[in-house]
């Protein structure tokens, strides 16, 4: 619960890197630390009322803007705490296909964070780098049938693009292709990012 998942914070904020022994912490995921901070927002400011009327908290998403609001930056807040420790802290997060609004023309599909705008939009505005890893697949088509063939790539991308939401404070400006290994991977991200790899920091 939500209660718990800032224990976890408190524990590597008060406790030395030197005894805990971890250099990089990984949280998963948005999405469910989201749905605790609902349920959280839910008992103490609407009574455990999920209802779509009246003082629900589903009522116009009443209840979600006042999470995003009043506890998500508590957590934003821990992870950064955490960091001030020496400790690196990743966030995973689930992604889904939404339409996306076009001024300028049609709407089209893009792949978002699965979480609720507010949500997204505080951890937007306070993460470092906000990574998105795809998988290109190639295709051939016969006659009327498309199949895909051979193993596909894997990407990470790292700046913002229509169809995706990424940025990072690296000044990576092009897709970084993945390894066959999680180390060659790492390797490969460090590289472009002008990170030593030992510490993850600047060399």
């Amino acid at each position: 619960d939500w209660q718990s998942l800032m224990d976890v914070c408190d524990i590597f904020i008060n406790t030395p890197q030197s005894e805990h022994g971890y250099s990089t912490v990984i949280f998963e995921s948005v999405t469910g630390f989201e749905k605790f901070c609902w349920r959280h927002c839910c008992h103490e400011d609407f009574d455990d009322n999920w209802s779509k009327k009246g003082d629900g908290f589903m009522n116009y998403f009443a209840g979600p803007r006042l999470a995003a609001k009043k506890y998500w930056p508590m957590l934003i807040d821990k992870w950064e705490a955490i960091r001030n420790t020496g400790v690196h802290v990743i966030v995973t997060g689930h992604t889904h296909i939404k339409p996306t609004e076009n001024l300028g023309g049609d709407n089209y599909n893009s792949e978002q964070c699965y979480c609720d705008k507010e949500t997204w939009n505080a951890m937007h505005l306070a993460f470092e780098s906000i990574l998105m890893l795809t998988m290109e697949v190639p295709t051939e088509t016969k006659g009327l049938k498309t199949k895909a063939v051979g193993e596909g790539h894997r990407y990470i991308r790292c700046d913002k693009n229509p169809y995706y939401d990424a940025k990072n404070r690296y000044g990576i400006q092009y897709p970084i292709e993945c390894g066959l290994t999680p180390e060659s991977t790492y390797l490969a991200f460090c590289k472009a990012a002008g990170l030593d790899p030992e510490t993850l920091y600047f060399k």
